[in-house]
């Protein structure tokens, strides 16, 4: 998430595409990793899933949380990601971006609708994912303060 991020706050992504994908904090999958170790009953694997969003909404959550940074206000239609992903592709190709949105990608992320759930971690661990605005607004925070090396 770094990096369409980063794109987001320095004005270089400007547009979205209609993808959607569910976001869990890093601190909060350490958060479960260590409470698994602690449980002797935990056993298998235990999905961590945080909140569903589209890109346009991380985009609009991250100008209301933080004004002074530059997220896209328009999305591409799912018609046109092809075009998008070719874009892609070239950019890549040529100019030796990195990638962003590959075949593969779009058949994980465009889908609205697919759910995951938590329930068995919640009960088992008692994890409990922080809210995808706090986790937005800290990342925010550090890219805003770090400046990777990208956008130095």
């Amino acid at each position: 998430m770094t990096l369409p991020l980063a794109q987001m706050i320095f004005g270089e992504a400007p547009v979205t595409v209609a993808i959607a994908a569910n976001y869990v904090d890093s601190r909060d999958v350490a958060a479960a990793h260590l409470a698994a170790f602690e449980n002797p009953a935990a056993s298998g694997r235990y999905l961590l899933s945080g909140e569903r969003k589209r890109a346009i909404e991380m985009a609009s959550e991250l100008k209301a949380l933080r004004p002074q940074t530059k997220p896209p206000t328009l999305e591409v239609p799912r018609s046109l990601l092809s075009v998008v992903c070719a874009a892609d592709w070239l950019m890549n190709k040529t100019l030796k971006t990195p990638r962003l949105l590959s075949r593969d990608m779009l058949e994980d992320y465009v889908d609205d609708q697919v759910e995951y759930s938590s329930a068995r971690a919640a009960a088992e661990l008692l994890w409990r994912p922080r809210p995808f605005a706090e986790s937005l607004a800290d990342t925010a925070d550090w890219i805003l303060e770090k400046r990777p090396s990208a956008y130095t």
